[in-house]
């Protein structure tokens, strides 16, 4: 029985440190993209784009990869072209990664990066709190936090099991009801009871990874050739944007109060960055009872995402 167990033991040994080879060697490949990890969106959202005399790229979420999207109302013509660079899930991280083969694919003259307040900092940094969420879950966000190739893992295992899904979507539901809620966000709120408010306010530890979300937007600018532009969209979390969101927040346990001030576009302005800021626009239109955002998801409906396309389009001045 002994020897039994130590050959085991050996064997385990040696396919631990096997895995952690190939981890190690997975995760150098997606920090210096010697493969290029996310073509398959890249190629999905710009088949059919040509570039023109005047080319436009930009970087985003899921609130950018949907194909209905606020992106679909850029006003494309025989002068320009707009090339998506959206992956759902990801940051500023990512899109630092991507960039310099973006940039070269597209030969872009204006840039513009899609900030989305709720989660961004979260992509950084994935919340881990021992006491509120599961042993599993927390073995993972600190191993994600960091080697950064298990949250690509993780984000095509979640495209295959979005495949196979038989639950309601959260999108579908005309009215709040707490235990439909998105639970992505649910996730979120149990990590960090402060959440949303800490993450719109940028307190304490939110400031810090705020820094590095900068650092990486600084970086992306500074890599671009003279004369090409660089724009900062910011979309905001739905509380800051209508009361009867924070009550919504409330009543999933979040903290949040509905405030006037945006301490996102003060830093990002503060920094340099030009920024598109669309807030006072929301909320004129959700003061005419025009929901820009799911009852149940944080996400804009396909209103929201028409009025922001139409927002940009007006209010973007792209400079030669």
């Amino acid at each position: 029985m002994k020897q039994f167990l130590i050959k085991w033991f050996k064997r385990f040994l040696k396919l631990s440190f096997i895995l952690f080879l190939t981890l190690i060697f997975a995760e150098i490949t997606y920090r210096y993209q010697w493969l290029d990890t996310y073509k398959t969106e890249w190629d999905f959202h710009n088949k059919h784009t040509i570039k023109k005399r005047t080319n436009v790229l930009v970087f985003g979420d899921s609130f950018t990869a949907d194909v209905k999207s606020w992106f679909s109302f850029l006003p494309q013509s025989a002068d320009t072209a707009f090339f998506n660079a959206a992956i759902p899930g990801v940051g500023t991280e990512t899109y630092r990664l991507i960039f310099s083969d973006r940039i070269h694919q597209s030969q872009a003259k204006h840039v513009l990066v899609q900030l989305y307040i709720g989660n961004d900092l979260f992509d950084i940094h994935k919340p881990v709190n021992w006491s509120t969420q599961s042993f599993g879950r927390n073995c993972f966000y600190s191993l994600s936090n960091r080697f950064r190739v298990l949250n690509v893992i993780n984000y095509r295992l979640g495209q295959q099991k979005a495949d196979l899904k038989t639950i309601s979507n959260p999108k579908k539901i005309a009215i709040f009801v707490a235990n439909q809620f998105d639970p992505r966000t649910k996730l979120f709120i149990q990590a960090d009871k402060g959440y949303p408010q800490t993450t719109i306010d940028l307190n304490s530890e939110k400031q810090v990874l705020f820094e590095q979300l900068l650092a990486d937007l600084k970086e992306m600018k500074a890599a671009l050739s003279p004369g090409v532009s660089f724009t900062v969209l910011l979309i905001p979390h739905c509380t800051q944007v209508h009361q009867r969101y924070v009550n919504h927040f409330q009543q999933l346990g979040g903290k949040s109060s509905w405030k006037s001030n945006n301490p996102w576009k003060e830093q990002l302005k503060k920094a340099g960055l030009n920024v598109l800021d669309p807030l006072p626009y929301f909320k004129a239109l959700e003061k005419n009872n025009q929901h820009l955002y799911f009852e149940n998801d944080i996400h804009l409906t396909p209103l929201g995402q028409e009025k922001l396309g139409n927002w940009v389009k007006a209010n973007w001045k792209m400079h030669e």
